[in-house]
């Protein structure tokens, strides 16, 4: 993301009325930044690997198109994703994975399958009578990755997935269902290292590789899906780039870059989180004996991680100091939203100069896991997002979405 892109586009918004007094908040997404985290990720991985962004992570039909017209795919966690999937344009490119799919859901998305479904369960998996689908089996690799609890999908007792204990099972189920040709594993999400998941990996890979050993099966495994998992970097010499990844797998895995098994790939954050920005005007700057507050217009409804779970999420303004001495002392601002509840606090002691009213504040990568996550406590209108091109912001910018209007709340809440 480039801070300076992101200025541009808001002012050259501002000058076209593209953003006019109703925005009080707005969404600016660099498709100059998604096409290069999409490029590395192809590049890193075999020529045939298919490449779905997690739509849960950022599910704007505006940007989804962009992705639909790189010929990615799409990773869909609901059916409703999955409709969102169709309606930007990703046709059958589509791996359908939930844990709590129903037969009504089943049955629909069979008359007109995607590319793949990923089954959670044994039990699920009783509910695919007939259909020419292409199934994998989650696996629960038990094993702890390393990132906070709540994103640990892959660790003993987790909702998600067989346990690779069962081998048994596991075997048997291979066995008696042809159309399972694809195993999926996903440890957790914004992973700290990359050992744990590539652990994780290579442990699946074996499991495959001892289902295609048996007479029963024979070869019948060709797909591995890896999941997501990666935080947002841009240096590829990072420690968790994708590029490092990738590397890991190759020397840890190489059964997985031989040619044997088809590589599926769903990240979310490392595609979209560096592409987005949120913008809000402050609207008015209150002080008092303890605190200086700047009130702005998204909050809790955008920022619900970073809010309830400040420990481990932060929004961060652009030009907020890099000293952290004068973010601590008592001179810097809390930045707090516009929700009826004292705990809509979107940043505290931020270390910059404090705000005028009606100046916008740039909350800086922002593109995933923020306003995916959207809630709808106090009825706020959703911003509108505008779209551009760092490389050529005049040219490219146009609204992707417009703002919500009261009718729009009004008919989500009829």
């Amino acid at each position: 993301m480039s801070a300076r892109g992101v200025a541009e586009a808001l002012r050259e918004a501002e000058q076209r009325g593209l953003v006019g007094d109703v925005d009080s908040a707005v969404i600016l997404y660099d498709l100059d930044v998604l096409e290069r985290q999409v490029r590395r990720v192809r590049t890193s991985f075999p020529d045939d690997a298919w490449h779905a962004v997690a739509i849960k992570s950022n599910p704007l039909i505006c940007v989804l198109r962009a992705m639909a017209d790189m010929n990615v795919f799409a990773e869909a966690a609901s059916a409703e994703e999955m409709a969102v999937a169709r309606a930007a344009g990703f046709g059958k490119r589509i791996v359908w994975d939930s844990p709590a799919k129903t037969f009504a859901e089943i049955r629909a998305a069979l008359a007109d399958p995607p590319d793949l479904i990923n089954v959670d369960s044994f039990a699920e998996l009783d509910r695919y009578p007939s259909g020419d689908v292409r199934l994998g089996l989650r696996i629960n690799p038990e094993r702890r990755p390393d990132t906070i609890s709540a994103l640990a999908t892959g660790v003993a007792g987790s909702k998600f997935g067989v346990p690779i204990s069962q081998r048994e099972r596991i075997h048997d189920a291979y066995a008696a269902e042809s159309r399972l040709t694809a195993i999926h594993v996903h440890s957790g999400s914004n992973s700290r290292s990359l050992e744990p998941m590539v652990d994780a990996v290579d442990a699946v890979v074996g499991l495959a590789d001892e289902i295609n050993a048996r007479p029963a099966t024979k070869q019948r495994v060709d797909t591995v899906d890896i999941g997501g998992g990666l935080p947002y970097t841009e240096d590829p010499n990072d420690t968790l780039s994708v590029e490092r990844y990738a590397a890991r797998l190759a020397e840890r895995v190489p059964r997985l870059f031989d040619g044997t098994y088809r590589i599926v790939t769903e990240f979310g954050r490392f595609h979209h989180l560096g592409a987005g920005s949120t913008a809000s005007r402050v609207e008015y700057v209150t002080t008092s004996p303890e605190r200086t507050h700047a009130v702005i217009h998204v909050g809790a409804d955008a920022f619900v991680r970073e809010v309830y779970d400040p420990a481990h999420w932060q929004v961060t303004f652009a030009d907020d100091a890099d000293d952290a001495e004068s973010a601590d002392d008592g001179r810097g601002f809390d930045v707090v939203g516009p929700l009826c509840f004292e705990g809509d606090v979107v940043a505290r002691s931020v270390g910059r100069s404090i705000p005028e009213p009606g100046e916008w504040l740039v909350a800086e990568r922002t593109g995933a896991n923020t306003f995916a996550l959207w809630s709808r406590h106090c009825s706020r209108a959703f911003p509108a997002v505008l779209l551009y091109r760092s490389s050529d912001v005049a040219s490219t910018l146009r609204v992707g979405k417009p703002r919500e209007s009261p009718d729009d709340v009004i008919a989500f809440w009829s």
